[in-house]
């Protein structure tokens, strides 16, 4: 009976112990080494003389019955390897030939093997993951198309060629001339090739007699060394280029504080461009940009390494701002489109361009700091596309203060000019009255023609006066109108973006949505109309104290009068918001019906049921319909009171003359009174009129409010996670979705490993789909966590994970636009991706046959697709990104089982951590582990073939399917 390696080593074995101050030097290639008790660390490190002298950089760690061996320092920089222990460390040392002498398990000695390459391979690739990947899967022979990343689908392979030249993670170059010539590649490693390679791949079980096996360890612990060598000069250059920029900022710094003490006319400019050319320029541009918004620019803490693809979008995520790539076509420059982030040059320099006038605009380069105005020939050298940005509301409840404060941000130039040209025509507007005293007064009774004329001239300048006023109020009323329905609009579908996935349930989608677009109804309701009514209330205050100044006695019976059609209209208006509001909360109801309806309406004539839904749907757009009707009597009750106001005030008016007596009041001064009067009646029944329909904002905020209230799930304390490699923990969570609601899932405990390809089974309601739920952050466990990688979920910022991830649930739709845009959507992905994403799912074929190819059009519920074709375009959708951790829930129910096949091959290519949830057990029959589920509990784990030899629930189930 073959005795284990961990006996023999005892056995033959050196006692060695190793200690944080008694390192072990592993620079003899002769000799190997075993842990007998503790653990040991392998430590990169420079040796002199046979001495560690430097800064230890850690590689792996060997546990109890792990191998470790060693090597000739790096020939350029001495670079060895060292293991250090704990205080009780034991270790036991043979001469490397001894391991084929002795009588040890081979298989156990190529797994030992395995497990030191791997971890010297992970320990010096630091979880960067390949690009394009070219899966070794099986020995032998396979070939390898150039500017691939070759890697094992699992395990470690052993490698050779002829001629073969390849880069060990992209970095080192590994030359293997002839088939003498091997090289280990694990897991966590991969080679990138230049050509079309050949390579002769076989397991470590094959090659552990074989001679090549000692030469080749060597050559890659010699190439390992010289990756952590090239990683150390990295990590110095690194070091030496956030120092150079530290002094940089700070001479900068200092430059811009003198210039901000010494500058009188404008510091603040000086100062800002100064700062503006010590950092990235496209970040310099972002932070003229997010001046000019009022948004703070925030670094990404990852810009430069994870983000460079995408640095536009990591920015502007940091910062809190949406992005919208636009076409600059014709005279964009002479319109006011806020600012815009464009490049320049045949480099792509980046450049803001900032708007200094409603039709004009200047470049300015944050590189060299020149503010340039944009003229034809300036615009012509700017790129074609640029990136507008719209502000996201604060990651709080809002207030309407807030809201207010956020929708006028940037206007301060229009409502200075709304408010001060209505000042200005009221005060305008008091020519009227005073001018008709002075002419009943004075002018008619002396008979001053001169007078008549000049009197004429003055109220016919103060009438074109008023038009002008008028006509800038209004422009400048549309300017404002526009300018916030734009920053709100925005900000509330950001916000809904933003909500957490539980929002969602505590309202239907048609509800919904007439909720977030009661936004827009109350920037409809408040027109300029609207504000210009008011306004012009406000303003005939002025005319109002003027009713004093002529006869206080009529004065006081006018203000009686405003009283009484000032509680007329809110009587109105209290009873006709009573009606608002259930006719709002009704509408809602009705358009939910509506949806649901439509969407399902195929079913409907299957099932025949077109009559019932009607009747569904008329029971409650009835009640709809009449409280509208009663809101309506209301309001036209009101108006038909409004529209006789001004005779019977005239009335009342002209009664209190002829009861006070004509002597007590000159003629002059009452036609002056009656015309003030005049204006002030018509300005109450405009407002009066204009109240009962701005009543409909209060019902419209209250069903909005929920939406700006509601805690968004943007968190500045949590951190975005670095490149997720596929490792992830379910440990012991329990979750219920109410909190006196059943346990939907009790104390799961589940650990995925990188690369594994895990399905979740179980009858109808076990919890499956929660499980799913949970990994993306849509639902938060009772108890327990989640692990990404060692790191709980409920520490890094949910929406940068599932970037990371590919995703097909079960209600996943395609969105209206062609193939392309479904596949890559808004991203910086190419047509290129694309064609790797359709070929990764096996529509490749199908797509190419289509006459527009990628660019063919998709309608609303892509009804010219086949079912198959869908979900196989949507897991192109997910794993266009080539992300590490794909969540299926039923994405391949709707292909046959070639398909179903093919697309699992293809997917087995991306290296990827697949979790599926699958009812069509056929579609897991390759899965690495199956979990059963039930009653929210795992009842059984294991492979396909074992589950289906146990009894239990997974048998049950797949011999329901199988009859």
């Amino acid at each position: 009976m073959l005795r284990t390696w961990l006996e023999l080593f005892f056995q033959h074995g050196t006692a060695r112990e190793v200690a944080g101050n008694r390192p072990l030097v592993l620079d003899d290639p002769q000799r190997v080494g075993m842990v007998a008790v503790g653990h040991v660390d392998v430590f990169a490190v420079p040796l002199e003389n046979g001495q560690p002298s430097g800064a230890r950089v850690h590689v792996c760690r060997a546990e109890v019955g792990q191998l470790f061996f060693g090597t000739q320092p790096e020939r350029a920089t001495g670079l060895g390897l060292i293991a250090v222990g704990t205080p009780d460390s034991q270790v036991l040392e043979l001469p490397r030939a001894s391991l084929q002498e002795l009588d040890g398990d081979p298989a156990e000695l190529a797994a030992l093997l395995d497990a030191w390459i791997e971890g010297l391979t992970a320990g010096v690739a630091h979880g960067r993951l390949a690009g394009h990947v070219s899966l070794l899967a099986t020995e032998g022979d396979s070939r390898h198309e150039a500017g691939k990343s070759v890697t094992p689908a699992h395990g470690t392979y052993w490698i050779c060629g002829t001629g073969l030249t390849v880069r060990f993670l992209g970095k080192i170059e590994l030359s293997l001339p002839d088939a003498k010539a091997v090289f280990p590649l694990a897991g966590s490693g991969w080679l990138e090739t230049a050509d079309r390679t050949k390579v002769w791949a076989a397991r470590s079980e094959s090659l552990v007699t074989d001679s090549r096996l000692w030469p080749g360890l060597e050559r890659f612990h010699q190439t390992v060394l010289s990756s952590a060598a090239a990683s150390a000069r990295e990590a110095d250059e690194a070091e030496l280029d956030r120092l150079t920029l530290k002094s940089r900022f700070e001479d900068q710094l200092m430059q811009s504080t003198l210039a901000q003490l010494a500058s009188t006319v404008e510091p603040e400019r000086t100062g800002d461009t100064l700062l503006l050319q010590q950092e990235d320029p496209l970040l310099a541009a972002f932070r003229l940009i997010g001046q000019r918004l009022g948004v703070p620019i925030k670094t990404p803490r990852d810009l430069g390494q994870r983000s460079h693809r995408d640095p536009i979008s990591a920015i502007a995520r940091a910062s809190q701002l949406r992005t919208r790539r636009v076409l600059l076509s014709g005279d964009w420059w002479r319109q006011d489109n806020g600012p815009l982030l464009a490049f320049c040059g045949e480099e792509n320099r980046p450049v803001a361009l900032l708007p200094i006038s409603t039709k004009s605009y200047e470049l300015v380069d944050p590189t060299t700091g020149s503010r340039t105005p944009l003229t034809r020939a300036g615009a012509s050298a700017v790129g074609s596309f640029a990136y507008c940005f719209y502000r996201s509301f604060p990651p709080r409840a809002l207030s309407p203060r807030e809201i207010l404060r956020f929708s006028l941000a940037g206007t301060r130039t229009d409502w200075l000019t709304v408010v001060l040209l209505g000042l200005a025509g009221g005060l305008l507007g008091m020519l009227i009255p005073i001018a008709t005293g002075v002419l009943f007064g004075r002018i008619i009774p002396a008979a001053e023609h001169f007078q008549l004329l000049w009197l004429v001239l003055i109220l016919a300048v103060t009438a074109v006066v008023m038009t002008l006023f008028e006509f800038v109020q209004g422009v400048a009323s549309v300017r404002l109108e526009t300018r916030m329905n734009s920053s709100v609009e925005a900000g509330v579908w950001d916000r809904l973006l933003n909500l957490p996935a539980p929002f969602f349930r505590q309202y239907s989608t048609g509800d919904l949505a007439m909720r977030a677009m009661g936004i827009a109804r109350i920037r409809q309701v408040l027109t300029d109309a609207a504000m210009s009514s008011v306004l012009t209330f406000v303003f005939s205050l002025v005319s109002f104290a003027l009713l004093f100044y002529l006869d206080a006695r009529l004065a006081l019976l006018a203000t009686l009068l405003f009283l009484i059609i000032a509680g007329v209209t809110c009587w109105a208006a209290v009873v006709q918001l009573r009606y608002e509001r259930e006719n709002h909360h009704v509408r809602g109801r009705v358009a939910s019906i509506v949806l649901q309806l439509l969407t399902g309406i195929s079913r409907l004539r299957v099932a025949g049921a077109e009559r019932r839904a009607l009747a569904f749907w008329a029971k409650s757009f009835r009640l709809q319909t009449k409280l509208g009707f009663q809101a309506q009597l209301v309001s036209n009750n009101a108006s038909t009171f409004l529209a006789t106001v001004p005779i019977l005030t005239s009335s009342v008016i002209f009664g209190a003359v002829a009861f006070l007596g004509s002597e007590k009041l000159y003629l002059a001064t009452f036609l002056a009174f009656n015309a003030a009067f005049v204006q002030i009646i018509a300005a109450s029944v405009t407002v009066s009129s204009t109240v009962t329909s701005l009543l409909e904002i209060v019902p419209l905020y209250e069903r909005a409010k929920p939406i700006l209230v509601a805690e968004p799930e943007f968190n500045q304390d949590k951190r975005e996670p670095d490149d997720l490699r596929g490792d992830i923990e379910i440990s012991h969570v329990s979750f219920r979705y109410h909190d006196d609601g059943p346990l939907v899932l009790d104390d799961v405990s589940i650990h995925i490993r990188q690369g594994e390809f895990v399905a979740f089974v179980g009858p109808s309601g076990a919890g499956k789909s929660t499980i799913l739920r949970l990994l993306l952050g849509f639902e938060t466990p009772t108890t327990g966590s989640i692990y990404y990688d060692r790191e709980d979920l409920a520490r890094l910022d949910y929406q940068a994970v599932r970037r990371q991830m590919g995703v097909v649930l079960q209600n996943s739709q395609l969105t209206p636009g062609s193939i392309l845009s479904n596949i890559v959507g808004s991203s910086l992905l190419t047509i290129e991706d694309a064609w790797e994403a359709a070929r990764l799912s096996e529509l490749d074929a199908e797509i190419a046959q289509m006459p527009m190819e990628m660019y063919t059009v998709i309608t609303e519920g892509a009804s010219t697709l086949s079912g198959g074709q869908r979900q196989r375009l949507m897991i192109a959708r997910a794993v266009v990104s080539k992300p590490k951790i794909l969540l299926f829930d039923e994405a391949t129910s709707a292909l046959d089982n070639v398909a179903q096949a093919k697309v699992a091959e293809s997917l087995d290519n991306l290296k990827a951590t697949r979790v599926v949830v699958a009812h069509r057990l056929s579609t897991i029959v390759n899965a690495d582990r199956i979990c059963v589920i039930d009653r929210g509990r795992v009842v059984q784990q294991g492979r396909y073939h074992d589950l289906m030899e146990q009894p239990g629930l997974f048998a049950d189930l797949a011999k329901r399917q199988l009859a």
